[in-house]
């Protein structure tokens, strides 16, 4: 028998002629609102629960399975930073298994599971470490006379948003694999958060000998790695995981271990938000001017510093045109051909002789393009 709530009182007359009939009593359920708000959250079920643990502690073990993807990504998310390729970058984010043992971390954190925090940061530590390591001989193997391209110098200058998008995606990520329903929306949250391809960016960019660029790219990986831990770590919290069968001495190191990288991302945000205030005054996301190759900036200076009294005060590759842009500061007057004997040392040592060399003398006020 099939009742509506409202009659559910009419059943209780005729229970002795029903005798084994069941009742079904059906009533519609209440609309989310704000006096409702934990139902927004649902807490996972104990065999969801289970397979989530076992899926990142599989996930996030240090075997041959994460070694050989994260290699493999590791070296596709370089070549496609080398070529300037988004595309390329982007599939390496999907195979990179490394953002499995960060948000492991979020829920041993969550569950004050202490072993668990060191199984997961142990795999994070040498999953950066191989990254760093494929990245750099990479970059020291491979011939390339170009400079760094947009693709890696623009992750040398992160800024708050991305942290923001970090601590989204990382909500998104605990959220989809706390629900199997919606375990799909995980790629997507891998390719918003990148994490191999800063990493990539780090060693790209040592072998290339520019260390400012490595430390950007450092401090975007730090940052996304806290705000995806802290992230995961309450959003496991808002699920209904908590530390009540952990053991009183690991409860109080995890309280200390979220509220320290809570702190951590507060003074981090510091930073990048007056990054994003200087690339916002500038009218600008990324650079305007790209370094030029070593080679040629060795070549410019040596023969610059045979002419007393000469130095070089800039020299960049515009991000605009491409042009190769060099500003001299002299005492004296120098003459035009001086700027057509530093043209062609910068096309010499590019390899391109439709190059555009801009020389702009800042003591005798020519300009020669």
């Amino acid at each position: 028998m099939l009742v509506g709530r409202d009659r559910a009182k009419d059943i209780w007359p005729l229970r002795k002629s029903l005798q084994n009939t069941t009742a079904i009593v059906v009533k519609r359920a209440p609309p989310l609102s704000l006096r409702s708000w934990p139902e927004w959250f649902p807490e996972i079920n104990p065999r969801d629960h289970a397979d989530l643990i076992q899926d990142l502690r599989a996930g996030s073990r240090w075997a041959s399975d994460f070694v050989g993807m994260l290699a493999l990504a590791s070296a596709i998310a370089t070549l496609g930073l080398m070529q300037n390729s988004p595309a390329v970058v982007i599939g390496s984010m999907l195979l990179a298994p490394l953002m499995t043992p960060m948000i492991g971390t979020g829920l041993a954190l969550a569950q004050a599971n202490m072993s668990g925090a060191k199984y997961c940061a142990k795999s994070i530590a040498y999953g950066f470490l191989l990254t760093l390591a494929v990245s750099f001989l990479l970059g020291m193997i491979t011939p390339s006379r170009e400079t760094l391209s947009p693709e890696v110098l623009s992750r040398g200058a992160p800024n708050v948003l991305d942290l923001l998008i970090a601590l989204f995606a990382a909500m998104a990520a605990t959220f989809a694999l706390a629900r199997p329903n919606i375990a799909g929306a995980v790629a997507g949250v891998a390719i918003a958060t990148a994490l191999v391809p800063p990493v990539c960016a780090v060693g790209l960019s040592l072998s290339n000998g520019s260390f400012g660029n490595a430390v950007g790219a450092m401090l975007l990986f730090v940052t996304n790695l806290i705000a995806i831990i802290v992230a995961s770590s309450f959003t496991f919290s808002l699920l209904g995981i908590s530390t009540s069968r952990s053991l009183p001495r690991h409860r109080y190191t995890a309280q200390w271990g979220r509220w320290g990288l809570v702190a951590l991302l507060v003074v981090l945000a510091g930073p990048l938000s007056l990054e994003l205030l200087w690339q916002q005054d500038e009218g600008r996301a990324q650079t305007a001017v790209y370094p030029v190759t070593r080679d040629l900036s060795r070549a410019l200076h040596k023969r610059v510093t045979r002419t007393p009294g000469v130095d070089i005060s800039f020299l960049g590759r515009s991000s605009v045109d491409a042009a190769v842009v060099i500003h001299i500061a002299a005492d004296h007057e120098l003459p035009l051909s001086y700027a057509d004997e530093l043209r062609k040392i910068a096309k010499d040592h590019m390899g391109d002789e439709g190059l555009t060399v801009k020389v702009v003398a800042l003591r005798g006020l020519w300009r020669s393009d």
